[in-house]
């Protein structure tokens, strides 16, 4: 029930709350996400739960989309090589081999998540560049969310900022602040997560997005703008620098 004041006079109504005013409830699969970052088969479990369906991801390397718990398996087995090849110490020179992305949409929350080899620091202080870009149509951006994580989970605060709201571009770009403590690298993993709404008048309608990721090991400053199908980067001074990304995934609503 709601409280309605008549206008000119003292008198209250009691008005019946209806679905249109009713504060939202939570979404139990988009809490899930929040939670478990890195969980992908769990949220598969957890979305098949509540909606009937699983969630679809897009993995950098890999063609075409696959369940939640094929992406688990396949983030698993890589980064199990990469422990073994460290152990032996056999690990690969090239440092975009430590970092694996994907995409995936979590109900109309559009999700680029970012996984560093667990060991891995690749840097002090560089800023690192994480941006989901975006076909929406009618729908608008209400929010861009990136919270970052240690190699335990731990989500590490004041760790990225947005650098670019993707105001006429629907390109969102957040700054990841790449640092150590403690030996560890406190961003080693993380989600940027685009937060859609959809006017009144808004049909539904297809909506695309992809991930992509720039890592930047020591260059000392950069400037960057992204766009439908790329993230571009432009840095003075010298050091290591690489992007991975998605392909393009859809999403009807």
């Amino acid at each position: 029930m709601r409280l309605a004041v008549a206008a000119g006079s003292l008198a209250l109504t009691l008005i019946p709350t209806t679905a249109a005013t009713a504060a939202t409830a939570p979404d139990p699969v988009y809490q899930y996400a929040v939670a478990h970052p890195l969980d992908l088969a769990g949220l598969d479990r957890i979305s098949r739960q509540y909606t009937g369906a699983g969630i679809d991801v897009q993995l950098n390397g890999v063609d075409g989309l696959v369940s939640g718990t094929e992406a688990q398996r396949i983030l698993d087995s890589r980064w199990a090589a990469r422990k073994s090849d460290r152990a032996a110490g056999q690990l690969k020179a090239d440092p975009a081999d430590n970092l694996s992305v994907g995409f995936t949409w979590v109900g109309t929350v559009a999700r680029g998540i970012w996984d560093f080899r667990d060991g891995f620091v690749g840097g002090v202080k560089p800023v690192d560049l994480s941006s989901v870009q975006l076909s929406l149509g009618c729908t608008e951006i209400k929010q861009t969310i990136t919270r970052t994580y240690d190699y335990t989970n731990k989500q590490t605060a004041n760790a990225a900022y947005l650098y670019h709201g993707g105001l006429g571009t629907n390109a969102p770009i957040s700054a990841v602040k790449d640092a150590t403590s403690g030996h560890m690298m406190v961003t080693d993993h993380g989600v940027t997560d685009i937060v859609l709404s959809k006017p009144r008048g808004c049909a539904k309608h297809r909506h695309g997005a992809q991930y992509t990721y720039e890592h930047n090991q020591g260059q000392s400053s950069i400037s960057a703008s992204a766009g439908w199908g790329f993230l571009s980067v432009s840095y003075g001074g010298g050091g290591v620098h690489f992007q991975k990304g998605t392909n393009p995934s859809y999403k009807s609503f």
